[in-house]
Order: C-alpha cells, then structure tokens, then sequence
C-alpha cells in the first residue's frame, strides 16, 4: 500500500487528546498542585478513554494510521490503552507527540506496542513560561520528569522528532541543540543561560539526529527512500557549513544549511557553491 514514494499522501489522522497544562486542560493521572487546578477534575481528556479507543479503531479499520496530540500523562496513557486495543495485524505506524509528562510504567509500553516517540525537543529548556506558568502546576516531583525523551529512548521506544511550528522554530538545529543541551539554543539578553532542565533526559546528537532522519522517515513509511543516505535511496540532503558532530553541544545551532537537495536536485544552494547540477 506505502510502496510508491508519494511525497504528499493522505493517510494519517491526527487526534488531540488534551489540551496543555496551562489553561489545566492537559489531562493528567493526578490533580494539579495549584489551588485553582486541584479544585478541577485532574483528568481532562478530550474524549472519554472508551471514545477515543472506539475513534482509534475506526480510524485505523479505515487504514488511517494516528497521529495523537498528548501532553499529559493522563492523555498518554489512555492513547496508548487506545492503541493496544488495536488489532496486532498491518504496519500502521502510529504515533503520539509532545509528550510532555509520561508515567513510568507507560515509558516501555511504546516499544511494546511499536507506538513512535514524536518529539518536540525545542520545548524541553527553562524558558520564563516553564518555569513561571508550568512549574507551579505541576510541582517538584512532576516537573522532574518533564519531556522525558532520553527515557523513551532508554525504554526502546522509537523516537521521531518535529517542530509543531508555528508554535516553536522551523529550525531543526535550534532543536537538536536544545535535545543535547537541555537549555535554551540562545542567551538570554543579560548573557546568562538557565539551568538544564532535567538534564539527565538529555539526548544524544546521534539519537537526536536519528530520530529527525530515519524516524520521521520511517512513520512516513519512506524509510526505504530516504531517511539515511544509502546506495538505491532517494538524495535527499542537507549540506551544512560545520560538521556539527565536531562543535561544543552549545554550538549545534550555529551551523547553516548550505545546500539542500531533494532527489539529487539542488532546490536551495548558496552563491558560493559551485553549479551542482
């Protein structure tokens, strides 16, 4: 069915079980610690678990495979008990994004259920909103847990990443240096970088750089066209000024595309460059 190389093809649904955490529509497995999130239901899913189980199933009968919008643990949880209730048949690659509090014990059960990690890693630094609107609540104990990619990736989920723009930056490299760094990719204006935030769900340049390659391409059923140059694949590419893999991690940001090529075609190329094709 995915066998042709379609470079726009319509077959994912994409399903926002919650809202985000503060306006306290995130839906979370336990209340809010503030005052005016505790007295709220803690759990604020879009859809009753049975509904989205049922929209889950009819979407995928349907061969759409599902893109679920999940901040909340709540909301991850009741989208991966949507998924297992999934027939284990077909390569629909689904697929739950943002991820900003995962449970514990929901950490392996995306490997189990071959369900992608779809990361926002631009997110995960503290920046004024964090820490001024989010951490309050959620408290000490969550705030410690939040975007936990490096522990998706320990537990063996598969990890895609992408930029939810125009909520945050395009830039790919803003985004794989904050998955590294845990901090923000700039100084703020007095010169000073804020802490990590929990810098131990730091990832690798090559786990970030994977995960925005051959995960995306695999979740696209397009991994055995591009994703990762090899003999007999698609020449989709970026050349780059720097080798980033070469630069300080606080420094990934600072390299600029040079080139870009789809299909071995130059569709971007600075004046510098010579005639490519």
């Amino acid at each position: 069915k995915y066998s042709k190389y379609d470079r726009l093809s319509a077959h994912s649904a994409k399903i926002f079980a919650d809202g985000v955490i503060e306006s306290h529509t995130a839906a979370l497995l336990e209340p809010y610690s503030d005052p005016a999130g505790a007295k709220q239901s803690h759990q604020a899913l879009n859809f009753a678990p049975g509904e989205l189980t049922a929209m889950v199933k009819e979407l995928a009968s349907r061969g759409f495979q599902i893109h679920i919008h999940a901040i909340g643990d709540g909301a991850v949880r009741a989208s991966l008990d949507a998924f297992e209730a999934l027939p284990k048949e077909g390569d629909l690659r689904h697929q739950i994004a943002h991820l900003q509090l995962v449970d514990r014990p929901d950490l392996k059960r995306f490997a189990a259920l071959n369900v992608t990690a779809n990361c926002q890693a631009a997110w995960a630094y503290q920046d004024s909103y964090i820490k001024d609107l989010t951490a309050p609540l959620l408290g000490s104990e969550r705030m410690a847990r939040v975007y936990p990619f490096n522990s998706l990736k320990q537990a063996g989920a598969r990890l895609a990443a992408g930029s939810d723009w125009t909520v945050s930056t395009l830039n790919p490299l803003e985004a794989m240096q904050t998955a590294v760094t845990r901090q923000a990719p700039k100084q703020s204006s007095n010169g000073t970088l804020e802490p990590p935030l929990n810098a131990n769900e730091a990832l690798s340049l090559s786990d970030i750089a994977a995960a925005y390659t051959i995960g995306g391409a695999y979740v696209n059923h397009s991994e055995q066209q591009t994703g990762s140059l090899e003999v007999g694949k698609c020449a989709d590419l970026v050349m780059l000024d720097k080798n980033i893999f070469d630069l300080p991690k606080s420094e990934i940001a600072s390299a600029k595309v040079v080139l870009t090529l789809i299909d071995g075609k130059a569709v971007y190329k600075e004046n510098f460059l010579p005639s490519w094709e």
